[in-house]
């Protein structure tokens, strides 16, 4: 392989992957809160603004895959890092972390409940622990807990579109009794 051709994405994990690839289940929560490694660098991921995973610009194709990276991943001031017990490596982010892919509503109106489908095998659902936080460019963003969050795909916004409504002079949506706001305070979209 030539220097300029991409390497094969994964050939290179990170260390601490070895034992923890064994166990990639979807959905499976890793204790990350307990974990405080040594930084060892970069991983040379990068996320891009739709939510795809490069690795050495090489995209990730493997979902598993995706979805392991992005459950051990968390914020640590400015800067998103992959997590494992042994080590600790910085990931770019060119916009938010992660991608709601889908949603689902049950009920209706102020009774409603918003629950996301998540680029890491996740689901969401949006309540005043898990909220909907309206932003000025490119619509609202889920907040998620490790200092993460989730930026809506077009599918799932235009989605949420069509169940906003107007409430107290606001434009939004309700989930889990809570109102929502889908336009920052200041009115700029």
């Amino acid at each position: 392989m030539s220097a300029s051709e991409p390497s094969n994405p994964g050939s290179e994990l990170p260390q601490g992957l070895s034992n923890i690839e064994t166990d990639d289940r979807p959905g499976k929560r890793f204790p990350l809160e307990k974990w405080d490694p040594p930084h060892r660098g970069h991983s040379h991921m990068r996320i891009d603004a739709e939510g795809r995973w490069f690795h050495r610009g090489g995209e990730i194709k493997r979902t598993r895959m995706v979805s392991l990276f992005a459950r051990l991943l968390r914020r640590e001031g400015d800067e998103y890092v992959i997590v494992t017990p042994v080590e600790k490596l910085t990931v770019d982010v060119e916009d938010a972390p992660l991608m709601a892919r889908e949603l689902f509503a049950r009920g209706e109106v102020q009774a409603q409940e918003l629950i996301f489908a998540l680029n890491n095998d996740e689901q969401v659902t949006v309540d005043s622990e898990t909220p909907l936080v309206a932003r000025s460019h490119d619509g609202p963003v889920i907040d998620l807990p490790r200092g993460l969050c989730a930026k809506l795909s077009r599918p799932a916004w235009y989605a949420l579109a069509e169940l906003a409504v107007t409430d107290d002079g606001r434009e939004g949506v309700w989930s889990c009794g809570t109102f929502f706001p889908l336009v920052p305070e200041d009115g700029r979209a």
